[in-house]
C-alpha cells in the first residue's frame, strides 16, 4: 500500500500478507482473503522504518511550502523509487519469509 501525506511531497509504503483463510481483524471480523487490504492485517512492515514507527519517502516540498509547486528533477524520483525497490527487496523479502 502507498499512503500518500494529505499535504503531498511523501508517502510511506507498508507490505502484507495473508493466508488463503483470510485474517481476523483485531476486533473479530474475519475478512476474506480476495477482499483483504493492506490495513486489515494487523502485522504489516512498514519499508523503511525498520519496525518502529514511521518512514515516509520525501520525493518532493509540502504542499504548504514555498516552492512546492516545481517539479523536480526526474533524477530525484527515480532515486526515492531506488530506495522503494531496494527496500521491497531487503525487508520485504525477510517479512514474506518469515510469514511464509
Amino acid at each position: 500500500m502507498f499512503q500518500f501525506h494529505s499535504s503531498g511531497g511523501s508517502f510511506v509504503v507498508e507490505l502484507a500478507t495473508c493466508s488463503v483463510d483470510g485474517v481476523r481483524t483485531y476486533w473479530g471480523k474475519i475478512v476474506p482473503h480476495n477482499k483483504i487490504t493492506v490495513i486489515n492485517v494487523n502485522e504489516r512492515l512498514r519499508l523503511g522504518s525498520g519496525g518502529h514507527g514511521d518512514h515516509w519517502f520525501v520525493f518532493g516540498k509540502r504542499s504548504y511550502e514555498s516552492g512546492s509547486e516545481t517539479v523536480a528533477p526526474p533524477e530525484r524520483y527515480q532515486e526515492v523509487a531506488e530506495q522503494v525497490r531496494s527496500l521491497i527487496g531487503t525487508e520485504g523479502e525477510r517479512y514474506w519469509e518469515r510469514a511464509a
